[in-house]
């Protein structure tokens, strides 16, 4: 025995008892206070220290697509008191920093704390949050014991272009950990349009003899796709179906700057949300018939708009990157052609578009065509709807092409020239209306173009008739198809009134909706007066479509003339051939290369005497989403999905809209849980529930309707796994999808600790005693972990992390651990024995190096329990008992240990540590004083408990008492050094 001298047993006398006594005591105290230190050779509380960070991807694909595609990142770090000895005290604010490029988190995780303090009653500072961007989590754990290890995942959706990666970094203290970044995706798409919109074919304003002809183009680019060229060249062919052939008129191409339905402006001074860039555009004419327009100079990823130049929405998911209008021209004087009537086709021959990362995509022929009507002649009719205010709609005159929605109001306009001098029988120009489909609602004579075409009112000086009879023939009285529908009798110049049938009167009734058609007398002065080219008179007359109408309906409007001598109402032969009122395309006045057939509809083809425009609906539209990106095995997953109609239409139809959702096998529709419920069909186990609703009455462009609902996470989900739900609304026959996805959560912690049976060790007169310790592993992952691994080594004297004892310390027993859990002993110097699993030396779990073995030795300075499974809320422990010989009072034991789990992987570190006290002899007659380190002082506050003791105490006892106690001082200082390692 080292470091001070103990009595013999056997030894009598008062005296010898009394100093016995009286110096246990005394070295209790001196050495409790050394006792102290070398039991904690970490001295003040240290900063906790993680030995790792660690990241990964789970199930990682080879790419995620932009704004729909998911990943989660799994984390794993520990806790730990990186001193010799480490403790498992509580450490407070363990924050994980995590910061991802071209992504965003969507919520923070469950495991990171937002609330003021945490469950251990600590601020929590600082509060998790994610950065306004949602770019980078500050996730606070709150309080963890040292000893843990703690995984944690997060969830990103990719946000960046195609050709962008996903990455992540983390931190924790001062460990940093990257993820390989993962490539995005985004299905490269570009598409030209020429199709609808408002081609017009207008006299030019120079008087010359040409027709003026604007197409308008747009090109849409995929948002988030890889960038497209910079240039493209599109062959055009541009025909006139009789002569003359169309030329470029001026540069051929400008800056779109008229309403347009389908169509942002692209010219100046117009809101950034309805305007499209304008590249370098050249049209160019290659032969008769073709054509060559190229764009240069295109930008893609900037702001787009997201309405169109009549303030409706644009399409979602093609973001417009030019726009602009071909400028073509016509003659139609001195061709030598004696048709009235001729039509101008675009034709656009689909391309293929290279993006910048190779991917391809060609263009869609189906929206490559249009055409604009040209009429020689004197008068003329048709829907002006790509003109009229406040609200234009997509078509051009003539060509079956104008779409509108039912209740929408349009405009339709006659025109025609007045007599050529005086003496000349008036002109006449009548305009009926489909009155099945439309009801009449205004009606003026234009003769000033002012700024606001069509709109400038001259029926005060010259009035407007208004018949609102039946549908009869003016002679006989019989019902006629208002194809058939002559506007009166004979006329008289000396009498406005002459030949109307009753109906007819300049006053308009307080019912406009009984008004079924309208007329305007045209005398020669008013030719004069006109401030129209060629001093034209308009008849323009504003309807409203019924609400009721359904889509596909065709809906006319018709005007007959009456000029150059005519006086006579009445259909013949040759007014109908000459005003488009034949009934057959057999008849079409304007031969097989006339006119546009209007195939389907109940006439047969359009022209300047009638027009016709068809009622369309609306597209469906579906978005959905889920509260969280992350939920684990059997939470609720709450879902939000928005529905609706939109449509570029102003003042639309409403219609039914169905929508349908379709859950991933294995989720569940939580019965009762949707706002709305739905019809639920198929099972969840087998390929998914689908979830069906029906919606009527929707009014397109209205705020979209919303249905939440919820649906329960197997509880067997696996870790990492993403669940994708599909929806779709469907409406008119058209439908659109949308998805959205989870991801199942992997995050929690697992602890280990380890503590000692009794802190104090009373030792018998031979300085012998036992004790135990007892290690415990529990978990808070949600998911289990197959084999956790434990080693502890044991005690030795001056071992560096505070041990310092006399004697021996050997196991008293095998160790006590759970049944199914593997033990294995070391006999190899402690010094050489990581306590870390993961250590070369130690080896695999299931296969350990040579220096493990399952035997129980005599001597073991290290153990190892091998144990699984380990679920959520596990705990689990293993016990060692120790015999201690031949120890002194003050001895101090310190055991440390570490853990892995196959789940949460980081070390995690604890130690245990006793030391021990008692008396080194009795004598017979005394009586024991308790310890003061027991918290036991006496009454009277002096080291001797007794009065019998404190009268026996005597100087040279005391000098005694001082002298011993100074050589244990110094005794156990020398201990205490050894116990550091010096």
């Amino acid at each position: 025995m080292r470091g001070h001298t103990r009595p013999s047993r056997g030894r009598s006398g008062e005296g010898s008892s009394t100093l016995g006594r009286t110096i246990v005591v005394g070295t209790a105290v001196i050495a409790t206070a050394l006792a102290g230190i070398a039991a904690d050779p970490r001295g003040a509380a240290a900063a906790p220290t993680s030995y790792e960070l660690r990241g990964d991807w789970i199930e990682p694909p080879d790419e995620l697509l932009s704004g729909v595609g998911v990943v989660a990142a799994v984390w794993r770090f520990d806790i730990n008191d990186g001193r010799p000895a480490p403790s498992n005290d509580p450490v407070a604010n363990n924050v994980l920093t995590v910061t991802v490029q071209n992504a965003r988190f969507t919520k923070v995780p469950s495991l990171c704390l937002e609330t003021e303090t945490d469950s251990a009653g600590n601020d929590v500072v600082p509060r998790s949050a994610l950065s306004a961007e949602g770019t980078t989590l500050t996730c606070n754990l709150g309080t963890r014991n040292q000893g843990t290890a703690q995984l944690a995942l997060t969830g990103v959706v990719a946000t960046g272009p195609a050709g962008a990666q996903v990455s992540a970094i983390a931190e924790f203290g001062s460990h940093r950990a990257q993820l390989p970044p993962i490539p995005i995706t985004a299905p490269f798409s570009m598409d030209a349009t020429f199709s609808d919109g408002a081609p017009a074919a207008l006299i030019s304003p120079s008087l010359n003899r040409n027709q003026d002809l604007s197409f308008p183009f747009a090109l849409r680019h995929a948002a988030g796709a890889a960038a497209g060229p910079d240039t493209v060249t599109y062959p055009l062919t541009i025909a006139n179906n009789l002569p003359p052939e169309v030329e470029v008129r001026g540069g051929g191409c400008v800056p779109q700057d008229r309403r347009q339905p389908g169509y942002p402006f692209s010219g100046d001074h117009h809101p950034p949300a309805q305007t499209a860039p304008f590249p370098e555009c050249r049209l160019t004419k290659v032969s008769a018939r073709q054509f060559e327009l190229t764009l240069t100079g295109l930008q893609y990823g900037a702001a787009a708009p997201t309405t169109d130049s009549n303030g409706q929405p644009l399409p979602s998911g093609m973001a417009v990157v030019a726009a602009g209008e071909l400028q073509l021209a016509v003659d139609t004087i001195g061709t030598g052609t004696t048709a009235m009537s001729s039509h101008v086709t675009v034709s656009a021959e689909p391309i293929t578009y290279t993006a910048a990362d190779g991917q391809t995509a060609t263009d869609d022929g189906a929206n490559n065509d249009n055409t604009v009507a040209i009429v020689r002649g004197a008068w003329t009719h048709q829907w002006a709807l790509n003109v009229q205010q406040p609200d234009t709609y997509p078509g051009s005159p003539w060509q079956s092409t104008w779409r509108v929605p039912a209740g929408a109001t349009v405009l339709s306009v006659a025109a025609d020239g007045t007599p050529p001098r005086p003496g000349v029988s008036p002109y006449w120009m009548c305009s009926v209306i489909d009155t099945e489909y439309a009801t009449f609602e205004a009606a003026r004579v234009v003769m000033t173009p002012g700024d606001a075409l069509y709109y400038e009112d001259s029926s005060d000086r010259y009035p407007i008739w208004y018949y609102t009879g039946g549908m009869v023939d003016a002679v006989t009285g019989e019902d006629v198809d208002p194809n058939g529908f002559a506007c009166g009798t004979v006329t008289s110049a000396a009498d406005p009134a002459a030949g109307n049938p009753a109906g007819w009167s300049t006053t308009p009734p307080a019912d406009l909706s009984t008004v079924k058609a309208v007329k305007v007398q045209l005398s020669y002065g008013m030719g004069g007066e006109s401030e129209m080219p060629y001093g034209l008179v308009y008849l323009a007359v504003e309807q409203r479509i019924r609400p009721d109408v359904e889509a596909g309906q065709d809906i006319w409007t018709w005007t007959s003339f009456l000029d150059q001598g005519k006086t006579d109402w009445a259909w013949t032969t040759s007014r109908r051939s000459a005003q488009s009122r034949l009934d057959s395309i057999d008849h079409n006045p304007y031969g097989p290369n006339g006119l546009i057939a209007a195939k389907g509809y109940r006439y047969d083809y359009a022209g300047p005497g009638r027009d016709v425009l068809e009622v369309v609906g609306s597209q469906p539209l579906i978005a959905v989403d889920v509260a969280q990106r992350e939920y684990g095995p059997g939470e609720v997953a709450d879902y939000r999905l928005s529905y609706g109609l939109e449509t570029v239409m102003p003042h639309p139809a409403r219609d039914s809209v169905t929508v349908t959702a379709e859950l991933p096998s294995g989720l569940r529709y939580v019965e009762g849980s949707a706002t709305v419920e739905p019809v639920v069909g198929g099972d969840p186990a087998a390929d998914g529930q689908t979830l069906t609703w029906t919606f009527d009455d929707v009014l397109p462009n209205d705020p979209p309707g919303v249905v939440e609902f919820r649906a329960t996470v197997p509880e067997d989900a696996a870790a990492g796994r993403a669940f994708g739900t599909d929806v779709s609304a469907a409406s008119q026959g058209l439908s659109r999808d949308a998805s959205t996805e989870f991801v199942v959560p992997d995050g929690g912690h697992d602890e280990l600790t380890m503590a000692a049976s009794a802190a104090v060790v009373e030792l018998d007169r031979d300085g012998d005693g036992t004790n135990a310790w007892t290690v415990t592993m529990s978990s808070r992952d949600p998911y289990v972990s197959e084999s956790t691994d434990t080693i502890v080594v044991l005690p030795r004297d001056g071992d560096g992390r505070g041990s310092g004892f006399s004697g021996t310390a050997t196991l008293s027993s095998p160790v006590e651990a759970p049944t199914g859990a593997t033990v294995f002993y070391t006999t190899a110097d402690p010094s050489a024995v990581s306590v870390d699993p993961d250590d070369a030396g130690n080896g695999e779990p299931g296969a350990p190096t040579s220096m493990w073995s399952t035997v129980y030795p005599d001597a073991a300075t290290a153990v190892r329990v091998v144990y699984g499974p380990l679920a959520y809320g596990d705990i689990w422990s293993f016990s060692m008992g120790v015999d201690i010989h031949g120890a002194a009072p003050g001895d101090t034991y310190v055991a440390a240990g570490a853990a892995r789990t196959t789940r949460t992987q980081a070390i995690m570190q604890t130690s245990a540590t006793f030391r021990t006290e008692g008396l080194v002899s009795e004598q017979p007659g005394t009586t024991d004083a308790a310890s003061p380190v027991d918290g036991k002082d006496s009454d009277s506050g002096d080291l001797a408990s007794t009065g019998a003791a404190e009268n026996r105490i005597g100087v040279g006892v005391a000098a005694l008492f001082t002298l011993c106690g100074l050589a244990l001082v110094l005794r156990a200082a020398r201990r205490w050094r050894r116990a550091q390692g010096a």
